[in-house]
């Protein structure tokens, strides 16, 4: 075992015992550490990294803080992230600060919830119907259709950031009140626009259905360095009229987003490279246009957002969830 996962694992010790009614010493904790210290190393979502989560899972390791008998609550991951920091985690030679091990913890710990099934698309949905019932009335009259989701982050089933994306959240709604209604969602974290459209023909296509919404832009803008190099905005939008013509020439009818909550980056710029292309596109494509954006940047954006202030929490979903089914009702 290294030094740095065994600072992790003895911190996560420290937080047991400080918080922790459950006895400490039946739980292994060095594959949690493990998962910890991996993230560190990983690049965009940790697609890969999900898969040893569920391995895991399976042979019965901890992955979650409550199975190592910790409340999951901002105390005490704010807690086991200090005590890591304290003791001398170091990730390539430059020491990690305790916001980025904060976020780190979270990512496990959600992604755990969200495998073990202990809060997932199944209990966020459950949650959305409970904040606006009359939803049920309009997720019954939705005809027989296939959609299938495409995008980054801000869709993928197991981002940490949110316990469910809202195609997750759309599809266990329509799974419970119509299931005339297939939802498959294709989203993967860190993707640009370019890589959606390598995909297109397995995860979209292969599918046969009627329709694809789509968003992509984050990642592409985030590739330009803030707008320095637009040559890669040249590629998003080269990217998305053969995403948008190659669908219709399939038979599956495009369904743009127009983009969601863009904190990080100059609203001005997003609205230029990203915003008004969508609208552009959907326009002289004349295509469906889910106009998510004035929505998602209207009230106080924080409460939508993540600690990481990029992607979206619960109750961004639920509000991407919203419109879009609003959209459904309207269209379908």
């Amino acid at each position: 075992m290294d030094k740095n996962m065994k600072i992790v694992a003895a911190a996560l010790k420290d937080t047991i015992r400080k918080y922790s009614k459950k006895d400490p010493a039946r739980f292994n904790l060095l594959p949690f550490a493990r998962l910890i210290e991996i993230t560190q190393k990983m690049n965009l979502d940790g697609t890969d990294l999900q898969v040893m989560m569920k391995f895991c899972f399976e042979a019965g390791l901890p992955i979650t803080f409550s199975e190592l008998g910790i409340v999951n609550n901002e105390e005490t991951l704010r807690y086991a992230a200090k005590r890591t920091v304290g003791r001398g985690y170091r990730r390539k030679g430059f020491k990690c600060d305790e916001q980025e091990m904060y976020l780190q913890f979270r990512k496990i710990n959600s992604w755990g919830e969200k495998i073990t099934g202990i809060r997932g698309p199944e209990q966020i949905a459950e949650e959305f119907v409970s904040q606006y019932p009359a939803i049920k009335e309009m997720l019954k009259k939705t005809r027989k259709t296939k959609i299938v989701f495409l995008g980054d982050s801000l869709m993928t089933t197991l981002h940490w950031g949110a316990n469910a994306g809202y195609p997750d959240i759309l599809k266990e709604l329509y799974k419970k009140f119509n299931k005339r209604v297939e939802i498959i969602n294709s989203g993967i974290g860190g993707h640009t626009s370019w890589q959606g459209l390598a995909r297109l023909k397995k995860d979209v296509l292969a599918h046969k259905p009627e329709y694809c919404v789509i968003l992509f832009g984050g990642n592409d803008l985030f590739a330009t360095k803030g707008g320095k190099e637009m040559k890669w905005m040249k590629k998003f939008r080269l990217s998305m009229e053969q995403m948008i013509k190659t669908l219709k020439k399939n038979g599956v009818k495009p369904v743009l987003l127009s983009g969601t909550v863009i904190k990080p980056f100059q609203p001005e710029l997003y609205e230029k490279e990203v915003v008004a292309v969508q609208k552009k596109l959907a326009a002289r494509f004349k295509i469906g246009l889910i106009d998510t954006y004035l929505s998602m940047n209207s009230g106080t954006l924080d409460l939508r957002l993540a600690p990481d202030k990029i992607h979206l929490n619960n109750c961004g979903q639920k509000d991407m969830a919203r419109l879009v089914l609003g959209w459904i009702a309207e269209t379908l």
